[in-house]
This record gives structure tokens, C-alpha cells and sequence, in this order.
């Protein structure tokens, strides 16, 4: 940051007397003259003072005007509102002010003649969508008044590098949790599959953390999706547990609570039951499921591949609603 400023010291000697003389202007070094006590930051901190070192040479007028041209490599500290991250746009506001002094013995006022952003060299993140400059009055508890000038910034993050290196592969990875229940439960990969997507996500989430502020007034739209998406594979795990478990019971014996519960849900309003037979029955049983009259019972492969078509769909309903709920949110940001 390079600021101008311009001040008339009025016990500054007149050029024209140093040595019979007439020189218009005279550089020297800014620690030789007063210079005036300016801090710079954020309306609500103390900001930084800018030292007598920062100015480096001054330039002195016949009429004892004079120059500093400080230059500044800090970072100003401000809480960033994470919640549309990275479709984000921010607004700073910078403040100069005097540490001290009142209006009365140093008042700041901005040039309106010159172009604040001149010399402003752009950046790869972020892109400048407005600014203004004001130059406004305070005081502190009914106290002596004191001048600041104001920057207010509205900056919008450029979100072609997050958007492709992250969002895309977390939608895309989110979307295999739907694929699982189409893989046939006898490739042995399901369970495999399903951890494999749920640790991707947990990778993916640690990096857009580590890529956020660490504070807690906000939390990012994309590490929302990205904590209901894990939710939603780890029920995938449980269903496909269960889902397997159902798969490889045997036809024979009592049905348990499960393939109960499992043709209450998948065949609900149908009129099939789970049929567990003996298996001295088991052969008369497969050509019966075989038969046009065989919608009243259900083996428990059939009952297990319905659970996998019935969460199928539930997953592709997840997965749509929370698509649908990132893109809106993004939509209305952008």
C-alpha cells in the first residue's frame, strides 16, 4: 500500500531564505522534520501506526508544503463473511486517522482529483467491484473531535480455481453414494466403495478448511453440503450393510425383525411377504417364485435387491435436493 501525504507545516523555514538560494523543492530525509502521528486499520482496532522509516524522503516547498509518499507491505486484519465461500463477495472498510491529535490540529482530507487505485495492481483472487472514499468527523465520548478518511471496499472472490478444484469433484464424488446400489452385492466391492467416497469426502472437507478463516461467525454453504453429503454416506454404509446382510441370510427358518422391517418398506401396500422356507422345501419354492401367482412371497436376494432400488432413489433424491439447494444459493450470490 502507497499512500500520499501533503501537509503545510508552518514552521518550516522558506526555501528561499536557505543560503540565498532559489530552489522550488528540496528532498530530505523524513526523519529529520515532525511528521504528523497517522495509524491506519479497521474501524474496529487500533490499526497500525505508520512510522517515521515507512516515509523514507520527504519533499519540502517554498511554501512549506510538504510531501511523504510512505509505502506499506501489512496485512490488515478483518472477519470475512465465509457463508457463499467461494462464490463470496467482502466489504472492508479502511480507516486513517489521527492517534492524538484532534480536528483542530490535524485534519485529514482526501484529494478528490486524484485516482485512488492508480497505481492498484490486480490480483489473481480477488477482483475490486466498487470503492469509495470519504472523508468524515468523530469524536469519542462527547470528547474532543477528531477527522478520518474512510475506505470502504466491495471486493468479489474469483471462483474459477475453488469451483473446478473443488466443488466439481465433491459433486461428483458425492454422486458415487447413488452407484452403490446398483453394484451387485456379489462383486464384494460395495462396502469398499461406500468407505472409499466417505474418506474422499473427509479429505476434501479438510482442505476447504484449512482453505477458510478460522472463526465461527459463519459457516461456508460448501462445508454444509459437504457435512450432509458424509452424513449421507455414512447412512449409505448402514443400508448397505444391511442390505447385504439381508442378501446372504438363508431361505429357511423364522424371518427376523429386519426382513420384516425390509418388506414393510420395500413392498409396503403390495401384498408380499418374506417367505423363509425349509430346505427340504427350497427347490418346490424357487419354481413357485417363478410362477404368475408368485407376488404373495418373496425370498430374501429378491427382498434385499428391492431395499437396493428403493435406496437408490432415495440417494438420487438426496443427492438432487442438496445440488439444487448449493446451485440456488450460488445463483443468487453471483
Amino acid at each position: 500500500m502507497c499512500l500520499n501525504f501533503t501537509w503545510t507545516d508552518f514552521f518550516a523555514p522558506c526555501l528561499k531564505e536557505w543560503n540565498g538560494t532559489t530552489l522550488n523543492r528540496l528532498s530530505i530525509d523524513a526523519d529529520l522534520i515532525w511528521l504528523p502521528d497517522i495509524r491506519i486499520g479497521t474501524p474496529t482496532d487500533f490499526g497500525m501506526p505508520i512510522e517515521d522509516e515507512i516515509y523514507g524522503h520527504v519533499n519540502i516547498y517554498r511554501d512549506g508544503k510538504i510531501q511523504g509518499w510512505p509505502y506499506m507491505d501489512k496485512d490488515i486484519p478483518f472477519i470475512p463473511d465465509i457463508k457463499y465461500y467461494p462464490f463470496d463477495t467482502q466489504e472492508i472498510s479502511i480507516g486513517i486517522y489521527p492517534w492524538t491529535d484532534s480536528i483542530d490540529e490535524l485534519h485529514l482530507v482526501h484529494d478528490n482529483g486524484i485516482d485512488s487505485l492508480s497505481a492498484f495492481q490486480e490480483n489473481s483472487e480477488w477482483d475490486i467491484i466498487n470503492h469509495t472514499i470519504t472523508s468524515e468527523t468523530y469524536s469519542w465520548e462527547n470528547a474532543e473531535s477528531y477527522s478520518r478518511i474512510r475506505f470502504e471496499f466491495v471486493i468479489r472472490r474469483r471462483w474459477l480455481y475453488p469451483a473446478i478444484s473443488m466443488l466439481l469433484p465433491v459433486v461428483v464424488t458425492s454422486g458415487l453414494n447413488c452407484l452403490v446400489f446398483i453394484l451387485p452385492v456379489e462383486s464384494g466391492e460395495r462396502i469398499t466403495l461406500n468407505i472409499s467416497v466417505f474418506l474422499t469426502l473427509a479429505v476434501f472437507l479438510t482442505i476447504i478448511n484449512d482453505s477458510l478463516p478460522k472463526n465461527s461467525n459463519g459457516v461456508s454453504i460448501l462445508v454444509l453440503y459437504l457435512l450432509l453429503q458424509m452424513i449421507g454416506s455414512v447412512l449409505s454404509i448402514a443400508f448397505t450393510c444391511l442390505a447385504v446382510n439381508v442378501y446372504f441370510t438363508k431361505n429357511y427358518g423364522h424371518p427376523t425383525w429386519k426382513h420384516r422391517v425390509l418388506s414393510k418398506l420395500c413392498c409396503s401396500g403390495q401384498g408380499i411377504e418374506v417367505d423363509m422356507l425349509e430346505p427340504s422345501v427350497m427347490q418346490d419354492s424357487e419354481q413357485k417364485h417363478t410362477s404368475p401367482t408368485s407376488g404373495l412371497n418373496l425370498d430374501c436376494k429378491t427382498l434385499s435387491r428391492k431395499f437396493d432400488t428403493l435406496f437408490f432413489w432415495l440417494s438420487v433424491v438426496w443427492n438432487t435436493i442438496l445440488f439444487l439447494i448449493i446451485t440456488t444459493a450460488v445463483i443468487t450470490q453471483t
